[in-house]
C-alpha cells in the first residue's frame, strides 16, 4: 500500500470521529484551522465542514474501497487511535477481514476490562460511554463465531495487544478462543 493513501486515510478516519472542528462557527473554525500542522488534517477538517458529516463519512468510505487486501487495512489499523469514537469500525468490520485484525481491534478497545467490569457485553450496552465500542466487540464476536474471517496473514503480523487466554482470569471463559493469540 501507498504510504500516502495510508496517511491520507489515517488523516480521514482522524477527522470523521472528531466533531470539535466541526461543531465550531466559521470564525473559530478558520482560527483553529490554521493551527493544524498536517496539511492532510486541514484538507479534510475543511472537507468536512463544507459538506457536513454524513457525506464526508461517505467520502471515508469510497477511500476505504481503495484498499486492496485484508493486509491493508490491518496496516491502516495498527495506526489507528481507538481513543475516541470508533463508529467507522463498525463500517470497517462489514469487510473480510483477517483474524489477527480482528484480534487487533477487540483487544485494543479493552474487551477484556469491559468484560471484567460488567460481567458481559449485554450489561456493558447499558454504560453509554461505551456503547459503540461494545456493539463493536459484539459483532467482532459474531464475526468470528460465525467463522466470517480470512486467516492470511503471516503470524509476525500478531498485534502487540492481542493476549493470550493464559493472561487473563475466568472472564476469559466467555470469550470465543479465536480472539485470543496463540
Amino acid at each position: 500500500m501507498d504510504i500516502s493513501l495510508k496517511e491520507d486515510i489515517l488523516a480521514m478516519l482522524s477527522v470523521a470521529k472528531d466533531r470539535y472542528y466541526y461543531s465550531l462557527g466559521e470564525d473559530d473554525f478558520s482560527k483553529e484551522i490554521e493551527k493544524l500542522d498536517s496539511e492532510y488534517l486541514t484538507k479534510y477538517y475543511c472537507l468536512q465542514k463544507s459538506i457536513g458529516r454524513d457525506s464526508f463519512v461517505w467520502e471515508v468510505e469510497k477511500k476505504l474501497d481503495l484498499l486492496a487486501s485484508t493486509a491493508d487495512f490491518h496496516n491502516i489499523l495498527k495506526d489507528y487511535d481507538f481513543s475516541e469514537s470508533n463508529s467507522i469500525l463498525m463500517s470497517i468490520l462489514t469487510r473480510e477481514l483477517d483474524i489477527k485484525t480482528l484480534r487487533m481491534i477487540y483487544h485494543r478497545l479493552n474487551a477484556v476490562a469491559i468484560y471484567e467490569e460488567y460481567g458481559s457485553l449485554d450489561k456493558a450496552k447499558e454504560d453509554e460511554d461505551i456503547y459503540e465500542d461494545v456493539c463493536i466487540l459484539t459483532r467482532i464476536e459474531n464475526i468470528v463465531k460465525n467463522g466470517d474471517f480470512l486467516d492470511s496473514l503471516p503470524a509476525d503480523e500478531e498485534d502487540v495487544f492481542s493476549v493470550s487466554r493464559k493472561d487473563i482470569g475466568i472472564i476469559g471463559n466467555q470469550i470465543n478462543d479465536k480472539l485470543f493469540k496463540e
